[in-house]
């Protein structure tokens, strides 16, 4: 069996040409045919690995971007549980006197965090 180009390309021509096929040519061209299924079959494989690996992959993205929205919401709601915890400990120093324990507290805890008195994060 001769499945070179050359050869396929002569083969063609003469089907065109409405020259009767030799047996062996025949025999030729059915062998560049089953190449060619078989060519089909690994691509029609390959493809539904590609789409496989496809529809993996957006999954993956679709967990990990509820997983940042999850994320950034909690990080919201930790900012605003801050924000009330500063509020509530300037409150503490505007009302307690310097000399009670409340206030030394407070006044550690901001300097802790970082906030001088009064101000917000």
């Amino acid at each position: 069996m001769n499945l070179s180009a050359e050869n396929i390309g002569k083969i063609r021509e003469l089907v065109r040409s409405g020259y009767p096929l030799k047996a062996r040519d025949a025999k030729d061209l059915l062998g560049h045919n089953d190449h060619l299924v078989e060519l089909l079959e690994a691509r029609g494989r390959l493809m539904l690995g590609v789409e496989i690996e496809r529809d993996q992959l957006k999954a993956e993205k679709e967990l990990l971007q509820r997983a940042g929205e999850s994320l950034a919401d909690q990080v919201k709601q930790l900012k605003a549980e801050n924000e009330e915890m500063v509020a509530a400990l300037n409150q503490i120093l505007r009302v307690t006197p310097m000399g009670v324990e409340a206030f030394g507290i407070a006044a550690l805890v901001l300097g802790e965090m970082g906030i001088g008195q009064g101000e917000q994060p």
